[in-house]
């Protein structure tokens, strides 16, 4: 099977349709979230781009062809945090979801129609339901204008 020329690792053209493309940021040497999801996205779909810091994730947006639908970040991330990183991404991709990962700890502001955010640790179910309400946001808003 063709891979992309854009040469991610894992992307196959029947699998990576331009219109479903996640983009996973995680310092991995704090944590091992990025293992676990990144496996269902790609069974699911999804082309899957993975970054490690904020800097990297921004060249990863900024050198992708095609868009980007989902930004899933941790919020405090090396070089870049989730909220700046957020606020790039977004300029180079006006239509792409926000899921910020937050520690346990720390209160978690209302989501709205293009962002959620989801306490770790978390199940693979959880973060499945979240971001499965965040991505129907959009297509219901679009239903109701056609």
């Amino acid at each position: 099977m063709p891979k992309w020329s854009d040469g991610w690792p894992g992307c196959h053209v029947s699998y990576c349709p331009p219109h479903s493309t996640v983009l996973l940021v995680e310092d991995l040497q704090r944590s091992r979230f990025r293992t676990l999801p990144r496996f269902w996205f790609r069974d699911h779909g999804y082309c899957v781009l993975e970054a490690t810091n904020g800097l990297e994730a921004l060249h990863q947006a900024r050198t992708h062809q095609g868009p980007i639908d989902l930004l899933i970040t941790e919020i405090d991330l090396p070089l870049m945090d989730g909220g700046e990183l957020a606020a790039h991404v977004r300029k180079l991709c006006p239509q792409v979801k926000v899921m910020f990962v937050t520690p346990e700890t720390d209160p978690i502001p209302a989501s709205s129609s293009s962002v959620a955010y989801i306490h770790k640790p978390f199940d693979t179910r959880t973060l499945l339901k979240k971001v499965q309400s965040l991505m129907s946001k959009g297509v219901e808003r679009m239903h109701a204008i056609a």
